[in-house]
């Protein structure tokens, strides 16, 4: 049997394949070559490239560490600059403060903000040495505002240092609802308190009870339109003058408002009916602290008015 060939059907045949398989096997080498110089010459770009690109940044770094040199350089020989880190604490203390409250002109009166954060980015993104300072400073961390919701419930059982109580000019009864549920998640810390600053009156009665073992200082500011919803605030500032804080050495009331105003010194009017008034020369007070549904005063309410007249009858 005669074995057949692929190539050709018998050895005679073979010089006619020879050229093309000779020209095929010259194509592949020639491919071959060529796709090794063109891988060559590829890598040698790559690395050409990533050279320049190395050797740019190096040299952008190296402007940028000069630029901040001489940025630094200065803002060194600027006045502001040369104040100490002390004096650069308060100012950042006095615009964290003020970014909380905002002044209505139509109502005449101060209000808290809605968040009352933007003072933060004011303080640490200036420059580099007021990032330092504010970042460095503690205290202006430690103070939290109820209305920060997010803030409070991120803060767990963390250490708190102060509490920063802000109720906007509201009637008692339409603030409640909206603060004390956040309110009651910062009494859980009242044992850790150092200072305490209420603004405008604080609507929670669980405010009269907090434990306060660790309270140092203590401020209360409130306004003439919010003194309907004191009644719990002086109770606390009469715990605070009685001495039931072994650590307490400074308390401030900032309440603001004048011996001859109306609210103080007519008996007829609405506010002095509710809620007694102060005579300009005796300085003793008259009627009682009622509110308007309150036919009798509880025991609280009269040790409220006892407490009231010792203190004010002493004031010279």
């Amino acid at each position: 049997m005669t074995r057949q060939s692929l190539i050709s059907g018998g050895p005679l045949d073979l010089k006619d394949d020879l050229p093309v398989i000779t020209a095929c096997r010259l194509v592949d080498d020639a491919i071959e070559q060529h796709e090794a110089r063109i891988e060559r010459e590829t890598g040698f770009q790559l690395e050409l490239i990533k050279e320049l690109v190395s050797r740019h940044e190096t040299s952008m770094k190296q402007r940028r560490v000069s630029l901040l040199a001489l940025k630094t350089q200065h803002n060194s020989l600027i006045h502001v600059a040369m104040l100490p880190p002390e004096i650069l604490y308060n100012i950042f203390a006095w615009v964290r403060h003020s970014d909380r409250q905002d002044y209505d002109d139509e109502a005449g009166i101060i209000r808290a903000k809605p968040s009352g954060i933007a003072w933060i980015r004011k303080v640490t993104h200036t420059c580099s040495r007021w990032r330092n300072v504010a970042l460095n400073s503690p205290e202006l961390w430690s103070c939290l505002s109820f209305e920060c919701f997010p803030w409070l419930e991120g803060a767990g059982r963390d250490l708190v240092d102060a509490m920063c109580l802000e109720a906007p000019e509201l009637d008692y009864q339409d603030s409640v609802p909206a603060y004390f549920p956040n309110l009651l998640s910062i009494t859980f810390h009242g044992t850790r308190f150092g200072p305490l600053d209420l603004f405008s009156g604080a609507p929670a009665d669980d405010l009269d009870y907090l434990p306060l073992d660790l309270l140092k200082d203590c401020i209360v500011q409130r306004s003439r339109s919010s003194v309907r919803i004191n009644k719990i605030i002086f109770r606390l500032c009469r715990k605070l003058c009685c001495g039931d804080f072994e650590a307490l050495h400074a308390v401030s009331d900032d309440t603001d408002f004048e011996w001859d105003e109306v609210l103080l010194s007519d008996p007829e009017d609405e506010y002095d009916a509710d809620y007694g008034s102060l005579d300009e020369d005796s300085q003793e007070v008259t009627d009682g602290w009622k509110t308007v549904d309150e036919e009798e005063e509880d025991d609280d309410d009269n040790q409220d008015q006892n407490a009231l007249e010792e203190v004010v009858g002493n004031v010279d």
